[in-house]
């Protein structure tokens, strides 16, 4: 298991990348009021921006087949989401293919549980909220434009183009015809405010074109196919109907404690008596999972990075969840005799994924393959070594610039955390080994400039095999990391300790700025014992020291050891920005060679 460590009392974070900071737009929470601005087709809804990526799926309540094989869901939480072209499947299905499906969420959500969808015309969805309140939108991901609000709470919402129909808790019939709810007059359930015998409704489904069927109390079933203006009564003996439901092939059935019948929108009811279909994919053996989105507590837990627009993101899918048609693997979980690059005689690929992408679109994924050319031709000559086999990492970490990505592969064989390095210059499509490291724990910071520099903080030059045998006969003092490691972009460059002659500590956050010639660092230096931000005017060779000095009539009073530096970030024109302390937070600006000039809480 892998150490940690912390440093100044609190968490070192840092977001490990280079280019312009994005904006920041809080997700869509539910609202009392709903905007009417159309965000999908404004120009505003293209600018770079964080957005609403939900990880997991709320209960799915209802769903809606689309003329690409794909489904519109909606769920307990509001939300709606779409998924990509799904298998049909059976409850006899035990899995159409193997295969894991996934399912892109709007940033867009109603206030409250969707309980229903509806197609009213070729430009008008609407989705029917808990209590009755209509939604309206015009695609099925759109922004939700206006709501009707019905006069008593509602239950049980079915119906098509023709018109809604819903019922209250006394049974009573309400219908919507495309502009407000009214209570039906003279149909079922009306009439029902005395104590005598009458009909109250219970349920009502709607079949895929439209059909109504109500079940009533006493047991009674009624059938509507002009969108629930007029009823009429149906025959057939009772049978202990409980609830309505709608199956994939958009019949209604009719479910009873013993046997369950079938309604297709006409004719008589028939006894099922094969499997039945699905109403909705969720409820099946099929594997769906949310689109992967960029992650705030990947980029603070240093296995993600923004670089501009641009987001990438290592993380581990123990269970194979991901990729699984990719992989090899069967519909039981169990890996063919394939691996993740199709070779034979291969075992489980590595569980590690790489995500990236623009922040505000879901993530492309695959799998992380962390081994090079050589390895891989190796790997194919060899009866023995697996082809395409990835180093086994207990934990990752990532940084990137631009193109340039570097990911550090931490494992903890003993007194050490050993640490690969490896780079791509191509956005992460392939990987090439830079150097190996050693380290006391996974307090590991890691900056890349766009021309593939790289600085390490928290690591130690991994001793040559000379050294460890004298190690064997000689005390040795364990790692103990101050400056930084520096790996030069030239090809072949081996890693090499800078200078920081006044760093009394380990550093941490360090960073590039946007152009490579200057970079940065936290720690404590030796002439007052304070921490103060480290800067490099020589690519990263040396560093100096410069005090966090707030500059003269900054608010509040200021005090490094409480106010620990956080996170460093560069700017676009040279500028840093400062996150120092969290109760509360200051913010500071200071200039490219570490001079404060503002400072807000």
């Amino acid at each position: 298991m892998l150490r940690s460590s912390m440093l100044f009392g609190v968490a070192v974070l840092t977001a490990s990348a280079c280019g312009p900071t994005p904006t920041v737009d809080a997700p869509l929470a539910p609202a009392a009021s709903i905007s009417v601005r159309d965000t999908a087709n404004s120009p505003e809804a293209t600018r770079p921006g964080w957005r609403y990526h939900p990880t997991e799926m709320s209960e799915i309540v209802d769903g809606a087949p689309l003329p690409d094989g794909s489904w519109l869901l909606v769920g307990e939480l509001g939300e709606r989401w779409r998924t990509d072209p799904l298998p049909r499947q059976t409850e006899k299905n035990e899995g159409p293919d193997g295969r894991t499906y996934f399912a892109r969420a709007t940033i867009h959500r109603a206030p409250e549980r969707i309980n229903r969808i509806v197609r009213w015309s070729a430009r008008r969805w609407l989705f029917i909220g808990e209590s009755g309140t209509i939604y309206n939108a015009s695609s099925a991901l759109g922004p939700l434009t206006t709501s009707v609000a019905p006069p008593v709470n509602l239950h049980q919402v079915a119906g098509s183009a023709q018109g809604l129909v819903s019922i209250d808790s006394l049974g009573q019939l309400y219908r919507y015809d495309g502009a407000t709810w009214s209570a039906s007059q003279g149909g079922p359930g009306s009439g029902c405010t005395t104590g005598t015998l009458c009909r109250r409704l219970f349920d009502v489904a709607a079949t895929d074109d439209g059909k109504l069927l109500a079940l009533a109390i006493p047991e009674q079933l009624l059938s509507s196919d002009d969108g629930g203006k007029s009823w009429t009564l149906r025959g057939g003996d009772p049978f202990g109907a409980g609830r309505l439901l709608r199956s994939v092939a958009g019949e209604i059935l009719i479910e009873g404690p013993h046997l369950t019948k079938r309604w297709t929108g006409s004719g008589d009811l028939t006894i099922v008596k094969d499997g039945l279909e699905l109403r909705l994919p969720t409820e099946g053996h099929l594997a769906l999972l949310p689109s992967r989105g960029p992650s705030t507590s990947a980029i603070e837990e240093r296995r993600a990075a923004l670089s501009g627009a641009r987001y990438y993101e290592v993380f581990a899918d123990p269970e194979y969840r991901y990729l699984s048609d990719s992989t090899g693997k069967t519909q039981s979980g169990k890996t063919t005799g394939k691996s993740a690059s199709g070779h034979q005689g291969s075992s489980r690929p590595t569980p590690w994924l790489l995500a990236s992408g623009r922040i505000d679109r879901p993530l492309s994924v695959k799998r992380l393959d962390l081994t090079t050319p050589t390895d891989r031709a190796a790997g194919a000559k060899s009866t023995h070594q697996p082809a395409g086999a990835a180093p086994e990492c207990e934990a990752l970490r990532l940084a990137a610039c631009d193109t340039a990505v570097v990911i550090a592969c931490m494992r903890d064989p003993g007194p050490t955390v050993i640490i690969d390095l490896y780079r791509s210059a191509d956005a992460g499509k392939s990987f090439a080994k830079v150097g190996t490291l050693a380290g006391p724990d996974d307090d590991l910071s890691l900056a890349v400039a766009a021309d593939g520099s790289i600085l390490v903080a928290g690591a130690c030059l991994s001793k040559t095999p000379a050294d460890r045998q004298e190690g064997r006969s000689k005390s040795t003092s364990a790692c103990e990391p101050r400056a930084p490691i520096l790996v030069p972009a030239r090809q072949g460059s081996k890693p090499h300790k800078t200078v920081a002659g006044d760093l009394t500590d380990r550093a941490t956050s360090v960073a590039w700025s946007l152009d490579g010639k200057r970079a940065y660092l936290f720690g404590r230096r030796a002439k007052d014992e304070r921490i103060a931000l480290f800067v490099s005017r020589d690519r990263g060779k040396t560093f100096s020291s410069r005090p966090l000095i707030p500059p003269k009539g900054a608010q509040g009073h200021w005090d490094t050891e409480r106010d620990a530096p956080r996170t460093l970030h560069p700017g676009t024109h040279g500028e840093l920005g400062l996150v120092l302390g969290s109760h509360p937070p200051a913010y500071a600006v200071a200039d490219p060679d570490g001079r404060i000039t503002s400072v807000a809480r």
